[in-house]
């Protein structure tokens, strides 16, 4: 998915580390992202969190930092992605570039099989992103009936909402309240109150699960698939 200012990408864990194999993926992680990644023990969360940052690298190097001819290039390492607070609280991701924090919107989420990262440059926009995964035995049931389907939607959405329009406050999925739009698509209510920006909600349904892009705040930009 590709917008104006918004830029996406969703791949399967198993394309992904095609490409990097072994100590080489972890060649793309700075200083600071090397001593996060020490710390995880749990193997499905490392390679998560690994395929997160590698994906997200790529996007930056492949569609927000394309070098014109002649200027240096920048190195992966040089990309630093935090993701915590100095108190090891969980925060929406900040991206320092050569040191610099840059004053980008960047999401990322992940499945046992796949990664969904966005970005967005526009001034004022927010982005969030989830990826909802169904077990075989919901896959079965969503072949007989919708309502499984869209459980996982409003899961991935009520998500998403969260990371891109939260300020640290715990998740509380009740709190979010995911509205059908007049005409397709979806809206919400927080705590029973319109957004307070316009927002766009993207959706990307499969028979393994559901990804959602929520893009808050005012741009010229639409995702497209």
């Amino acid at each position: 998915m590709v917008g104006t200012r918004l830029v996406s990408r969703y791949l399967s864990r198993r394309v992904l580390l095609r490409a990097w194999r072994g100590a080489e993926a972890e060649d793309w992680l700075s200083p600071s992202e090397r001593e996060v990644f020490a710390e995880l023990r749990d193997p499905s969360r490392r390679e998560g969190w690994l395929c997160g940052r590698l994906l997200a690298k790529r996007l930056i190097l492949d569609d927000v930092l394309a070098p014109s001819v002649g200027e240096e290039a920048i190195h992966p390492t040089e990309i630093d992605i935090h993701s915590r607070d100095g108190l090891g609280r969980a925060t929406r991701p900040r991206v320092t570039l050569r040191g610099r924090l840059q004053p980008w919107a960047l999401s990322i989420a992940h499945s046992d099989r796949s990664v969904l990262v966005a970005l967005s440059r526009a001034p004022g926009v927010s982005v969030g992103v989830d990826v909802a995964r169904l077990t075989p035995r919901e896959r079965r049931w969503v072949h007989s009936a919708g309502e499984m389907r869209l459980a996982s939607t409003l899961w991935a959405v009520k998500e998403a909402i969260y990371k891109a329009v939260s300020y640290g406050e715990q998740f509380t999925p009740l709190r979010i309240e995911v509205c059908p739009r007049a005409g397709g698509g979806y809206t919400y209510h927080w705590d029973g109150a319109e957004p307070e920006a316009a927002h766009t909600i993207h959706i990307a349904d499969s028979d393994r699960e559901t990804a959602a892009i929520v893009i808050a705040g005012s741009s010229d930009s639409q995702a497209t698939q």
